[in-house]
């Protein structure tokens, strides 16, 4: 969603330093939408604010999508859900072209905002873009660059946007990102491996503006002043390419249940240790990913990572259960048995919804979690170590 290669540079090549200034009859701000990109972190497309006064030849676009890449500890600060972004200003040509060189589509609509309005929101990005102010914590569904400009809007008229007639909440966020990422399934796995419970939460319609179609859609059918806030977009850079073409290859439901076909074979036919080495790889990885999954929720403070149940599977307690038949890791390993069943068996009822991916996956845990408390279950031979 948020355009990553207007990094912190072009706010210091191409920066505003917003002062005040009385506008001209003709100044008018435009919601611009940003067609969706090739990279994850674009798929979602993107939302700015542009300012033009033909009169006095000002054409500035008002940017919440920045963040810097010399943040100290940056990557750390991204991963726990810490890293500021901010609002930067920049030159409207500028930002036009960067899209127009990856061929994504711009609409633009104008917000029907008369010649005060206008020069309160103006003064508002002014003042959100001096430095003590131009930061903020983002978060994916609640604050971005997409809900920033909504909040705008909300804010400096004391308003709140409301929906149609009509209008039905239906959908909910995950179910809102698959119309982006569905065609992609490698991206859609990791998505809705690392998204918890809340993204399940049904999106209401001030919800749905997170992502900056549903924002150009809404902005043009709620009310405003008795009239539409903007009119249906507009296109003013054309695309060229279309970046949600679905991707070839074998897709990881394909992959995982193939995968689990062998290690059902290997299980029945192969020899006893080439099963409980591939049993142990997998044993381990799904530990490990429930390490990520569990500091997602508790380390960091991504809200859509919380409460995740792919935790049911992907439990922490595999790690502790790839060696060894003492009383406790029995009880372990039989704990992390019945959570895995629960995901499958519960697979359509569980409140968050599950990649289908993950059935393969579980059952191929399940499979060697309970030979493996079979193999435990047997008098030990001292001649032989079981893995």
């Amino acid at each position: 969603m948020q355009k990553w290669l207007f990094a912190l540079s072009f706010i210091l090549l191409f920066g505003y330093r917003c002062q005040a200034q009385q506008l001209t009859d003709s100044t008018r701000l435009y919601l611009l939408t940003c067609a969706p990109g090739a990279e994850l972190f674009s798929k979602f497309g993107h939302s700015a604010i542009r300012a033009h006064d033909p009169t006095t030849g000002t054409d500035l676009v008002f940017n919440y999508g920045i963040f810097d890449f010399d943040t100290p500890n940056f990557y750390v600060k991204f991963i726990r859900g810490k890293l500021n972004y901010m609002l930067g200003v920049q030159r409207t040509e500028v930002f036009l072209r960067a899209y127009e060189s990856e061929g994504r589509r711009i609409d633009q609509q104008v917000l029907m905002l008369n010649q005060q309005e206008t020069q309160r929101v103006i003064d508002f990005l002014r003042t959100n873009y001096e430095p003590q102010n131009r930061y903020y914590l983002y978060d994916f569904f609640y604050d971005n660059c997409a809900t920033r400009i909504r909040d705008v809007i909300e804010q400096e008229f004391d308003t709140t946007l409301e929906p149609t007639a009509t209008y039905s909440a239906t959908k909910s966020f995950r179910q809102l990102l698959d119309e982006y990422i569905g065609p992609f399934p490698w991206a859609d796995f990791g998505i809705d491996l690392i998204l918890g419970l809340p993204a399940d939460h049904t999106a209401d319609f001030r919800d749905e503006m997170f992502l900056p179609d549903y924002l150009s859609a809404h902005f043009a059918t709620t009310s405003f002043r008795n009239q539409n806030l903007t009119p249906a977009p507009e296109v003013i850079v054309p695309a060229r390419i279309d970046h949600l073409e679905p991707s070839g290859g074998i897709g990881p439901v394909w992959l995982f249940s193939i995968l689990a076909v062998i290690v059902l074979i290997l299980s029945l036919f192969a020899p006893p240790k080439v099963g409980q080495i591939l049993g142990s790889i997998f044993l381990l990885a799904a530990g490990l990913a429930g390490c990520l999954f569990a500091f997602m929720w508790i380390g960091t403070d991504h809200q859509a990572t919380w409460q995740n149940l792919n935790l049911l599977w992907a439990s922490p307690l595999w790690l502790f259960v790839l060696d060894g038949r003492n009383q406790w890791q029995r009880i372990l390993l039989l704990v992390a048995c019945t959570t895995t069943t629960v995901a499958i068996v519960g697979y359509l009822w569980l409140p968050q919804q599950l990649h289908p991916a993950i059935l393969p996956i579980a059952i191929i845990l399940l499979i060697r979690g309970m030979i493996r408390l079979r193999d435990w279950s047997k008098p030990t031979n001292p001649k032989h170590k079981v893995l």
